[in-house]
């Protein structure tokens, strides 16, 4: 039992220390416009170019539905652009539109100055061993069931 909350414990903290150190700080800009869904969605198809509600998906690792239903508002603020293929009109391609480059102009740089800024307080390995630690946790997540999101977060 003890080895079970010692484990739920470090769960804990490392959600604190995570939120208060790195998310925190850079969502606070972000929160103005979107939710967390929002932002991390707009983020991939900008930092795509645009792809297909498919590989949105993939990429996200989303359920369709909530997918479609963070397209949907995006769309309707101006920020996403559904354009079908002329090849075929059933395929929708998602593009970021120029409001999108300007907000991710504007408030890009403030995420990653935030991030570098944190991260510089670190050496060198100290990066390099927190880079590959994130990778293999997020590797890790992605193989934990998908949780009922909270309406808030979707």
């Amino acid at each position: 039992m003890e080895e079970k909350t010692s484990f739920t414990s470090e769960i804990f903290r490392f959600y604190w220390l995570f939120s208060e150190k790195v998310t925190h700080p850079m969502l606070a800009a972000v929160r103005a416009n979107f939710t967390r869904a929002e932002f991390f969605t707009l983020s991939v198809i900008a930092g795509h170019g645009g792809l297909s509600m498919l590989e949105l998906v993939e990429r996200t690792r989303m359920t369709k539905q909530q997918v479609t239903r963070i397209v949907n508002h995006l769309e309707e603020g101006g920020y996403v652009l559904r354009v079908r293929r002329k090849e075929d009109r059933r395929l929708v391609h998602l593009c970021p539109t120029e409001a999108t480059e300007q907000f991710m102009r504007e408030y890009g740089h403030e995420v990653t100055a935030h991030l570098t800024s944190a991260l510089e307080r670190l050496s060198v390995p100290e990066r390099a061993d927190f880079e590959e630690c994130l990778t293999r946790l997020n590797d890790l997540l992605e193989q934990l069931p998908v949780g009922a999101a909270s309406k808030a977060e979707s």
